[in-house]
């Protein structure tokens, strides 16, 4: 899903936080946005995910307006993720119970991620009482498991340690393959140029 953003602006108490001219982040591609910390990297993420509507400007998605239709096929992955008070399995099947994947498909693609993830120890373990590393393996599994056709990352590898970072570029790497628009924020160079396929600086006046 290419998404191209032309005279977007975003005001935060009475002060405009960014202003972008023209943007596009291509699909197939791991489009890296790299920034100053305060600069609107997140509040970005949040507008192209649908979930901010308060901004000046336009959005297109493969050419069209955000609809409910297309939101169906955009995640949004946060540096804090956002865990279920529930199991690791129940929280990797939510996104597919409410797209009303069938039993069996919910099933099969839970234990595919699980096994994926390394999670299957914790499978049964409230999602809420892991580790930062381990809450955003199930984080980026829950993204992935429902094939979104854009992958938003925000500083997604914050939470994890030297050990994990690699296999988690991996599975992001390899989701790559499959044709999906892949934008990701990071303030780390080394990872921009390991992952990047194309870069983006935000700054003031862009």
């Amino acid at each position: 899903m290419d998404v191209y953003i032309e005279n977007l602006k975003k005001q935060f108490n009475k002060r405009i936080l960014f202003e972008l001219r023209d943007m596009e982040f291509k699909s197939g591609r791991i489009n890296v946005l790299m920034g100053r910390n305060g600069i609107g990297k997140s509040t970005l993420f949040n507008i192209i995910a649908g979930l901010d509507e308060d901004y000046e400007g336009s959005i297109a998605y493969d050419g069209e307006a955000l609809s409910k239709e297309k939101m169906q096929d955009i995640t949004l992955v946060s540096q804090k993720p956002y865990i279920l008070n529930r199991s690791v399995y129940e929280n990797l099947a939510y996104p597919l119970r409410l797209r009303k994947y069938s039993k069996r498909e919910i099933e099969e693609k839970v234990e595919f991620y699980i096994e994926k993830l390394q999670l299957k120890e914790l499978r049964d373990q409230n999602g809420r009482s892991l580790s930062g590393g381990e809450m955003q393996r199930v984080s980026l599994g829950r993204a992935l498991i429902f094939s979104p056709k854009l992958l938003l990352l925000d500083e997604y590898t914050a939470s994890i340690d030297e050990r994990s970072l690699g296999f988690m570029e991996e599975i992001v790497l390899e989701y790559k393959e499959t044709g999906a628009n892949i934008i990701m924020i990071t303030h780390s160079k080394e990872q921009a140029e390991r992952l990047g396929d194309s870069l983006v600086y935000m700054k003031e006046g862009l």
